[in-house]
């Protein structure tokens, strides 16, 4: 939007297939890394689940391990999930808005 009409220019087949594989290796990381946090720890007696989902909280409530680690560490990069896109969709907008505010108005000429 910034730049019109260099669409095919800015996003080539290289940065395509660059913002592809960085989403995946990034998501793979971050399951790893919980998948290894989890694996970690000991579990004192069999309990169920009650629910269809496997989330990271539960498992760490029937835990018998000190948990407080991956509770921050969860909590943290939550907060960097939900915080990071909605910085990158603000500057986008702002950039927008610029661009914007630098078109001449064709009914504001005296």
């Amino acid at each position: 939007i910034c730049h019109p009409l260099h669409y095919t220019t800015v996003m080539s087949h290289k940065v395509c297939v660059f913002l592809v594989s960085g989403s995946w290796i990034f998501s793979s990381l971050h399951s790893l890394l919980y998948t290894l946090l989890i694996s970690r720890l000991s579990f004192c007696n069999s309990s169920e689940i009650p629910y269809l989902f496997c989330d990271v909280y539960p498992l760490l409530d029937i835990s018998c391990s000190d948990t407080r680690l991956i509770k921050i560490l969860a909590l943290t990069e939550g907060m960097v999930d939900i915080l990071g896109p909605f910085a990158l969709i603000v500057i986008s907008y702002a950039c927008i808005f610029h661009t914007a505010m630098k078109v001449p108005m064709a009914g504001c000429q005296r």
